[in-house]
């Protein structure tokens, strides 16, 4: 499946997504800081490898194994709850949307 990690929204307090002043979805770009954290705590290469894709490209295709591989790392990332609720639905909405179109 194909992630942009450069398309992550964050939901406020109320569950809604942040939009700016004009109504339109705010989108953050965490491939750099998701990138950087992948690269920097795990001893498997090819997930090394996925990291600095993540970190220069930000739209990556991923593997199911990789996809649950990166949830896994942004649970025990140093990120604030928003981004870290905000990556993983990106990848579980992907995931979703990517068996729907192949149904």
């Amino acid at each position: 499946m194909k992630v942009d990690f450069r398309k992550v929204t964050v939901k406020g307090i109320d569950g809604e997504v942040v939009k700016n002043e004009s109504g339109e979805v705010i989108f953050f770009d965490v491939s750099k800081e998701l990138g950087q954290e992948i690269y920097s705590n795990t001893s498997i290469i090819p997930l090394s490898d996925l990291a600095k894709k993540i970190y220069y490209d930000g739209e990556v295709e991923i593997s199911e194994e990789y996809a649950q591989s990166v949830i896994e790392h942004v649970k025990n990332a140093p990120f604030k709850a928003v981004f870290k609720s905000g990556i993983i639905e990106l990848i579980q909405k992907t995931k979703e949307n990517e068996k729907a179109n192949t149904i």
